[in-house]
């Protein structure tokens, strides 16, 4: 009786329908990606869309957020599902079957691997110029503001205020910092720009 029930759960999480309805979200979510980039940045937007299990939206003039859309996440680990339950009912474990067996297992692979890297992945850079050495890395995904003091001809005095912090704005107000720290808006996509300056009138 429970292996004819597992049976029918199985062929119902292995519908090819459902496969194809997952696979067209994927290509939602992913054009969507890909337009926010202007607005977020690559890995902001890639944040977003691809390694959330639901796609925020956020209410003009107030600061709640409600589910817009299921994220990559949760589409990609449904699709994980249809594809496993795939290969237990509907394919044939035969050698003339190798190649549909090969491409279930192949997407599979990419939806684990980047499971994998979204969890565990930590990327940065140490550029070293020629004749130089340098003991640290630079990360291209987390900032922080850095606040140093130079005068000091032996060392320089460093107090770094972290992404989060500047996130939530506001006033920064911490008696290990030299002074307070007003956040006036948080950019996470900008381009410093040169202004003209002020002018000054002749009259």
């Amino acid at each position: 009786m429970w292996r004819t029930e597992a049976r029918a759960w199985l062929e119902r999480l292995a519908s090819v329908k459902l496969g194809v309805v997952l696979m067209a979200a994927l290509m939602v979510l992913v054009t969507c990606c890909t337009l926010d980039q202007v607005r977020l940045g690559i890995f902001g937007a890639v944040d977003a869309w691809i390694r959330s299990w639901w796609v925020w939206f956020r209410i003009p003039g107030l600061a709640r957020r409600v589910p817009l859309l299921p994220g990559g996440a949760l589409v990609g680990l449904a699709l994980a599902v249809n594809l496993a339950a795939g290969l237990l009912v509907r394919l044939e474990w035969r050698t003339r079957r190798a190649g549909l067996l090969l491409a279930h297992a192949g997407v599979l692979l990419l939806i684990a691997g980047e499971f994998v890297t979204a969890g565990f992945a930590d990327e940065a850079i140490m550029p070293i110029e020629v004749g130089s050495t340098r003991s640290f890395t630079e990360h291209q995904r987390r900032f922080e503001l850095a606040i140093v003091d130079g005068r000091d001809a032996a060392r320089d005095r460093v107090w770094a205020v972290p992404e989060g912090l500047l996130r939530r704005g506001g006033t920064i107000a911490d008696p290990r910092l030299p002074f307070a720290v007003r956040v006036e808006a948080y950019l996470p996509n900008a381009r410093v720009v040169r202004g003209a300056g002020p002018s000054t009138g002749s009259g």
